[in-house]
Parts: C-alpha cells; structure tokens; sequence
C-alpha cells in the first residue's frame, strides 16, 4: 500500500524535474548561451545602450563570441555593461579593440559589435575595458534631419520667391530674361566679340609673317657674299670709311 500511495509522488517529482529541465533548456537557447563553454569577462561604459538587455549577443569580425553578462548604472549616467567571451576568442581581441552598439538583422534587436585592434597589441585580460564608440543617439539623427529639413524648406521658398519675381517681371533678372531687347543687346555683343576675335587672329597671322620676313632677311645678311655681310665684316673697308669720316 506505501509503494501504491507514494507513486503519485514519485512521478510528480520527474514531472518537475522534466519541466525544470525543459525551461533551462529553452532560457539557454533562448539566449543562444553555450553552458559548457569557457569564459572570460571584459567590460565597456556606454552614455546610452539603446535598450540593450542582458543575454544579447556580443559579435566580434561576424562571429558571435559572447552574451551580455550584466548592465548596470555607472557613474552618474553612464551604464557599466558586462560581456562574457568566449575564452577561444581571446587572443582576436586586442587591448585597443573598440566597442559599440549594433543592431542583429531586420528585427533590429541590440548588440555589441567589437570591432578593430591591432595584433602588435597585448590581448586583452579578464575584467579589462574596451574603448567604446560614440554613437549617434536617435534624437541627435532626428535633430539634424529637422535642422536639414528647415533648410530645405528655406532654400525652396527662397526659389519660389525668385521665381515669383521672374514671372511677374521684377529685378534684374527678370528683365534680363523676359526683355527681348537685352537678349537682342547680348546677341550683338557676341557677335562683335566674334568678329574682335577674327579681326585679333587675322593681326597674329600678319605679325607672324613679318616676324618670318625679318629672320629670313637676318639669314641673308649673314651668308657670307652677301655685300652687306662683306660690308659689315670687312674690318679695311670699315677703318677706310672712319678715316674718311674723320
């Protein structure tokens, strides 16, 4: 009769242990965290984790290395967030790696991605601090979009006002436009720039012909037979006219 009565008990028992069992089960995959797996625990402060909760995935080059181990306050308004790495990953991560907060595909859930390091770099030691990554909050984005917005608001109004004026035929540059006889004043300007030009590159070809004329004039006076060369180098007929002269 004990063995009887006691059964009830006994298999209430396995049925617990087997719901225990099952919730830790789905808490670790929830959390995608490897039990059995050696770890270590480095540390980052941020000014704003973005809702970033403990158990989110801690990516390092693509690679999920880890799971956020604890997030508290630090300071007066900083938050302290601890990761557990993977001990296998340890010797990827350099002292000057970085540390920022990332978004996991389209459903936008937070992580930390650590990024950079240079191998010359000692590794980094349990307990130690990465260098965070000022982020960009989403109230600064929307701030800028605003301030941006504003002035693209202010440069079509003032297109608009321009416009405006053109149509109804105000300012300089509506007269210059909707006046024929400006455009008939340009017309003729250009035109006598053009025959200036023509005038301008018909004086270079002259000038150029005259500079040809006179060198080719330089090279007779300086073949000698020429009388003129004769002249210029006979040194008794140069001292005879001196003479004379004198």
């Amino acid at each position: 009769m004990t063995i009887k009565n006691n059964r009830p008990v006994v298999v209430g028992i396995f049925v617990l242990l087997g719901l225990a069992i099952l919730v830790v089960t789905v808490f670790t995959l929830g959390g995608q965290k490897k039990t059995f797996v050696k770890s270590f625990t480095i540390n980052a402060v941020f000014n704003d984790v973005g809702g970033l909760l403990k158990g989110s995935n801690i990516w390092f080059s693509g690679v999920k290395i880890g799971t956020v181990k604890k997030i508290s306050f630090y300071n007066s308004s900083q938050v302290l967030v601890s990761m557990s790495i993977e001990q296998e990953a340890e010797s990827h991560i350099h002292k000057d790696a970085m540390a920022k907060i990332g978004s996991d595909g389209l459903i936008g859930n937070k992580i930390i991605v650590i990024y950079g390091g240079d191998s010359t770099k000692p590794q980094v030691e349990k307990n130690d601090f990465l260098i965070v990554e000022k982020s960009t909050s989403t109230d600064d984005m929307l701030a800028t979009l605003q301030v941006t917005n504003k002035n693209l608001l202010a440069i079509t109004t003032d297109f608009k006002s321009i416009s405006r004026k053109i149509d109804t035929g105000k300012g300089t540059l509506a007269s210059l436009i909707n006046d024929g006889t400006v455009a008939k004043k340009i017309s003729s300007s250009v035109d006598n720039l053009q025959v200036t030009m023509a005038n301008f590159n018909t004086a270079s070809a002259n000038s150029k012909r005259v500079l040809i004329n006179l060198e080719a004039f330089s090279q007779k006076l300086n073949t000698p037979g020429n009388s003129i060369n004769d002249i210029a180098s006979d040194t008794v007929f140069y001292n005879s006219i001196k003479n004379t002269l004198s």
